[in-house]
């Protein structure tokens, strides 16, 4: 037997004995993932197994034989959506027994290569010509529909409203008007006047009669803004929502009473073909987890949120805020809801999910939520915040070191925000309120009408717990277009070791300073910042005390120091660089060391975390 007969008997020898440990190896696989991983597709059904090849249909499901097996978990589970559209008609909620267990986590993501979208809407379809003069369309919609948006054909329509404020002029009970159409209006109960009585408010204000000149609001919303300064009901701006101001393309107009939407198409919009879509569900994903029950070791990857709803404006409440969106808790206590909420939430992470449509915020972090992870999202087209953690509270303030119901070791990471607080814009791009060691790091946030990123509440009232926060290499831009008295990076309150360093803030709308610590802000420390100037005014203003401004770059010599106490505020070493002016050797061109900071800012991808296909 020659050479090449001994390699012909055992190669096949060889390929027997591969095929066979394959073999072995993908029926262990198998049953590793029969027993551990459950899948997710639009075409399936929630009798079957939830396996590969007999997927659910819902996540409710999939949630639901996560629990029945959780209890015993000594691994990860994950369930794998499979492409398309899930659509929510109520929110689904985790609680604590849905938790991973035992240092595992229980991981909902989109299957390698699909597009994943939650939908928390509707469509809206037989549309019919009401008014041929005026190209006004109508459609029904469900009894009871309610929503404050609606998208044609993926572009947000515009709630019909007037060009100012209709000569309204406040009075004790509510307003008077010179416009004398205002009284023929059907439905006056539907429409809402939207007010700004500071340059940083912006309120709603829903109108309960128009009788002749006399405009009353709806209760509670009246008592709660005429009890003081804050919210407020001064500075009309422009009344919302009636049939009568249906005067331009793209507006449109929901009467609630008959169930009738009307809309005036964009040119090039063909109403028999549209796709109109309209919110349904506030939270659609709801984390409800408590002090001694909280929800725990849970994961969100890929996938993406749209088309949520918020309806509190549209009842007596209004939207009746003191700054950012927040309530005064003692007059009226609320929150914008979030198509992610969370509360009572441990050990959570949302990851390379996209965030679209939505009618509230983002996502919300509040009471007793702690060591979340919000890495590589996308935010856009939001009617409110991107995200908020924690409140603007004064009832939080109260609370203790230690507390259980704080807010804590929080990370938002390699997020990019944009055109957020679209319709209640007051918002901000990120909101953190009476939060503790939570690190704001390497996002950008742009087209913003109010401030970039806020963090802080109490205006130098005691708290005994803010502290620890770190606003890290963040890359903000065209923000404060609408409203003002804010900054790229705005602060409040009392805090301890917080610093704000390695961010790239330019093209601020309105003052103040792109950094801005405003009353109460103490220990913060600002260095290594460039902030480019779109405004001759202040790059940095401070006010409180024990604040301390080092090696800095900016093209403005303009601090605003109001700062108080026995310790004030310091600013050591900033590099000026004019546009015209040698303030520093080089006039016209940023240090290298400044140069280095931008090209810094802003979402970094994270080698340690493998791309999401």
């Amino acid at each position: 037997m020659n050479h090449q007969e001994n390699q012909k008997q055992v190669i096949p020898f060889a390929k027997g004995q591969i095929i066979g440990v394959a073999l072995v190896l993908l029926t262990a696989w198998v049953n590793v993932c029969q027993a551990k991983s459950f899948f997710v597709s639009p075409e399936g059904k929630d009798s079957d197994p939830g396996t590969a090849d007999r997927p659910f249909q819902t996540i409710a499901r999939a949630r639901d034989a996560v629990r029945g097996v959780a209890a015993s978990m000594d691994e990860d589970i994950t369930v794998y959506f499979k492409g398309g559209t899930y659509n929510l008609f109520n929110p689904i909620e985790f609680t604590a027994a849905d938790s991973g267990r035992s240092g595992h986590f229980v991981i909902y993501r989109n299957a390698p290569g699909e597009k994943v979208i939650i939908c928390g809407g509707q469509s809206i379809t037989n549309w019919t010509l009401h008014d041929m003069a005026r190209n006004i369309w109508k459609a029904r919609v469900r009894s009871g529909d309610d929503f404050r948006q609606i998208y044609v054909n993926g572009i947000k329509g515009i709630r019909a409203r007037s060009d100012g404020p209709a000569g309204l002029q406040p009075t004790a009970t509510g307003f008077t008007t010179k416009e004398t159409w205002l009284s023929g209006c059907r439905n006056a109960s539907n429409m809402e006047i939207v007010v700004s009585p500071h340059e940083w408010q912006q309120e709603r204000l829903p109108i309960a009669a128009v009788k002749g000149d006399e405009v009353t609001i709806q209760e509670p919303c009246w008592s709660i803004v005429k009890s003081g300064e804050y919210p407020g009901f001064s500075n009309p701006q422009w009344i919302e929502n009636a049939y009568e101001l249906l005067t331009k393309p793209g507006y449109w107009y929901l009467d609630r009473q008959s169930g009738t939407l009307y809309y005036m198409p964009r040119s090039g919009e063909n109403m028999s073909n549209a796709v109109v879509e309209v919110p349904v569900v506030e939270q659609m994903l709801r984390l409800s987890g408590s002090v001694a029950t909280p929800v725990a070791n849970l994961k969100f990857i890929g996938l993406s949120f749209r088309l949520s709803n918020w309806l509190l404006p549209n009842t007596g409440n209004g939207l009746p805020s003191s700054q950012a969106n927040q309530p005064e808790p003692e007059k009226n206590d609320w929150a914008v809801k979030a198509a992610l909420d969370c509360t009572g939430a441990h050990q959570i992470t949302i990851q390379k999910c996209d965030f679209t449509q939505l009618g509230g915020n983002g996502i919300n972090l509040l009471t007793a939520s702690k060591n979340v992870t919000i890495d590589s999202c996308t935010f856009s087209n939001l009617s409110a915040s991107a995200i908020q953690i924690g409140r603007g509270s004064w009832l939080d303030m109260a609370l203790t070191n230690g507390a259980p119901e704080i807010v804590s070791e929080v990370t938002v990471s390699n997020c990019i925000i944009h055109d957020v607080a679209t319709d209640y814009q007051a918002g901000c791009g990120i909101f953190a309120g009476l939060v503790q060691d939570c690190t704001l790091t390497h996002n950008e946030l742009f087209s913003l009408p109010y401030g970039g990123i806020s963090l802080g509440w109490g205006w130098g009232k005691p708290v005994a717990f803010t502290g620890g926060n770190k606003i890290l290499n963040n890359k903000i831009h065209d923000h404060l277009q609408v409203l003002a008295d804010s900054g790229g990076i705005y602060c409040n309150g009392v805090q301890e070791n917080g610093i704000i360093e390695g961010n790239y803030i330019y093209h601020q709308g309105n003052r103040f300073g792109e950094i801005y610590l405003d009353d109460g802000s103490t220990h913060w420390l600002v260095r290594h910042n460039v902030c480019q100037k779109a405004r001759d005014e202040e790059w940095l203003l401070f006010k409180g005390h024990d604040n301390h401004a080092e090696a800095n770059y900016t093209d403005s010599y303009f601090v605003r120091d109001m700062s108080d106490g026995s310790e004030p505020c310091s600013v050591d070493d900033t590099k000026w660089i004019s546009l015209g002016s040698a303030w520093i050797s080089t006039p016209n061109t940023w240090p290298e060391a400044a140069l280095d900071i931008m090209k810094a800012a802003g979402p970094v991808p994270d080698p340690s975390i493998p791309p999401i296909k």
